[in-house]
C-alpha cells in the first residue's frame, strides 16, 4: 500500500513538472507573438481654407515741409479686402523631448473691397476726397515656429507649448475707377464737383502692396474638452515686425514717376491669434473649425516717392498699419 502511494506521488509529480513545463512553452508563445502597443506619430500635416476681410491704413505728414497743410496731410484706407486662400499646415513633435516644430504657407485671391483718398489743409481742412473699387487682389503668407513643451508645461487637462517663430505676410490689391467724394470747399480743389466718376470700374487706376516680415513670440494652448475633442489657441505676439508699401499713382506719373511711385518703410509691433476647435474623427484623422486674426502696425517709419527719394526727402508717417481676420476649417492626417 505503502509502495502505491509512493509510486502514486513520484506520478503526480512528474506529471506537474510536465504541465509547468507545458505552461511556461505556452506563456513563452503567447510573449513572443505579443505586439507592442504603437507609438504615436510625431507627423501631422494637413490642409486649411480661410476666408478672411483685410484693412490696411496709410497717412503721412507733410507739414513739416509745408505748414499750409494738415497732419495728417493724406490717408489712404482700403477697407472690406475679402480674401480666400488656400494653406499647407505641417508640425514635427518629439513627445520624448517636447520639441515641436510647426508652420503653413498659405495663398489666394480677392475680389470687392474700397479704397478711400483723403487728403487735408492746415486745421484738417479737406480739400479732396475721393473712392475708388478694389479688385485683382492678391494674398500670400508663411509662418513657422520653432518650441518646447515638456512634461511641467502640463497641467490637468491643459497643455501649453512656448515658441518662437517667423512670419510673412503680403497683401496686393488693384485699385479700379474713381470717383469724387464731398469735401469742404465743395469740389473746388479737387478735378470735379463731388459726385463726378472721372473713372469707371472698368478702368486701373492704380495698386498697393504691403508686405510685412515678423518675429513672432508667443504660446500654443490646448484643452481636451472631451477624449475625441479639444480646443486650440495659437496666440503670438509680434515684438518686432518691419514693413514694406508700395503703391502706384498710375494717374500721377508725371509728379511721382514711373511706378510703384511711393513707398513707405516702416517697423513696430502687431500680433497673430488662431483658435481651433478639433474632432478626432480616428487616432489619425482630425477635422477642426475655427477663427483666425492679424494685425501689424508699422507706423515708425516713413513715405517718400520716386523722384523726392532721389533729394533724400523723407516725410514722417503717421499710420501704417494692415489686418485681416476671418474663418478656418481645417483637416488633418497623422502619419
Amino acid at each position: 500500500m505503502r509502495a502505491c502511494l509512493l509510486v502514486g506521488l513520484f506520478a503526480l509529480f512528474g506529471m506537474g513538472e510536465a504541465l509547468a513545463a507545458d505552461f511556461s512553452a505556452l506563456r513563452g508563445a503567447i510573449e513572443d507573438v505579443t505586439t507592442p502597443l504603437a507609438q504615436p506619430s510625431p507627423f501631422i500635416i494637413g490642409a486649411r481654407y480661410w476666408y478672411s476681410t483685410g484693412r490696411h491704413d496709410y497717412a503721412f505728414n507733410a507739414s513739416v515741409s509745408d505748414p499750409s497743410l494738415g497732419n495728417p496731410t493724406s490717408e489712404l484706407i482700403y477697407t472690406g479686402v475679402t480674401a480666400q486662400s488656400l494653406e499647407v499646415y505641417g508640425r514635427y513633435s518629439d513627445d520624448e523631448t517636447g520639441f515641436v516644430i510647426k508652420g503653413y504657407a498659405g495663398g489666394g485671391f480677392a475680389s470687392g473691397g474700397t479704397m478711400n483718398d483723403r487728403d487735408w489743409f492746415a486745421g484738417q481742412q479737406l480739400f479732396s476726397n475721393t473712392n475708388s473699387t478694389l479688385k485683382n487682389t492678391d494674398l500670400r503668407y508663411v509662418t513657422m515656429d520653432v518650441g518646447w513643451g515638456a512634461d511641467y508645461f502640463t497641467y490637468g487637462n491643459m497643455r501649453f507649448l512656448p515658441f518662437i517663430g517667423y512670419g510673412y505676410w503680403r497683401d496686393e490689391v488693384g485699385i479700379w475707377g474713381l470717383r469724387f467724394l464731398p469735401d469742404d470747399f465743395g469740389g473746388f480743389f479737387a478735378a470735379a464737383p463731388p459726385g463726378t466718376v472721372l473713372f469707371s470700374t472698368s478702368q486701373k487706376v492704380g495698386g498697393y502692396i504691403a508686405s510685412w516680415n515678423m518675429v513672432r513670440l508667443g504660446v500654443e494652448a490646448t484643452v481636451t474638452i472631451l477624449p475625441q475633442l479639444s480646443l486650440t489657441v495659437d496666440a503670438a505676439a509680434i515684438p518686432y515686425a518691419q514693413g514694406e508699401g508700395n503703391d502706384s499713382h498710375l494717374l500721377r506719373q508725371d509728379q511721382l514717376g514711373f511706378k510703384p511711385n511711393v513707398f513707405l518703410r516702416g517697423h513696430g509691433w502687431g500680433g497673430q491669434v488662431d483658435a481651433l476647435l478639433r474632432y478626432a474623427v480616428t487616432d489619425r484623422l482630425t477635422l477642426g473649425a475655427g477663427w483666425r486674426y492679424w494685425y501689424v502696425d508699422g507706423s515708425s517709419g516713413y513715405k517718400t516717392d520716386r523722384f523726392d527719394r532721389l533729394f533724400g526727402q523723407r516725410l514722417p508717417l503717421t499710420d501704417f498699419t494692415s489686418e485681416r481676420y476671418g474663418a478656418l476649417v481645417e483637416a488633418s492626417y497623422k502619419f
